[in-house]
């Protein structure tokens, strides 16, 4: 089975970070996984990563269901955000996503 995999780095004025992720077909769906860190260039450098693994399963040609468990953890001043909530100061967090897409 072919693998896919990507890699991005974005520098900007305060922060530097890099993304990198692979996509695996398996039976009538997909495992995606990701692992991404983030520093920002000032004061203590702040840092952020995160581990996400993931499926994607295709129940017709527009709809799939999904589900994605990921982790962070920050430091140095840092803090990480998982589907728009901010975890603690120097600390972790982690969440999971499920659902259904339907593309009309």
């Amino acid at each position: 089975a072919p693998l896919r995999r990507t890699f991005a780095e974005r520098s900007v004025q305060t922060a530097t970070g890099w993304t990198l992720g692979l996509t695996a077909p398996v039976g009538a769906g997909t495992v995606r996984a990701s692992l991404s860190r983030s520093t920002v260039n000032a004061g203590t450098n702040p840092s952020a990563q995160q581990f996400a693994i993931g499926y994607v399963h295709g129940l017709s040609k527009r709809t799939q269901l999904y589900a994605t468990l990921a982790s962070g953890t920050s430091s140095d001043g840092g803090n990480i955000s998982l589907n728009g909530s901010t975890g603690p100061v120097n600390g972790s967090a982690s969440g999971v996503d499920l659902g259904v897409r339907h593309s009309f």
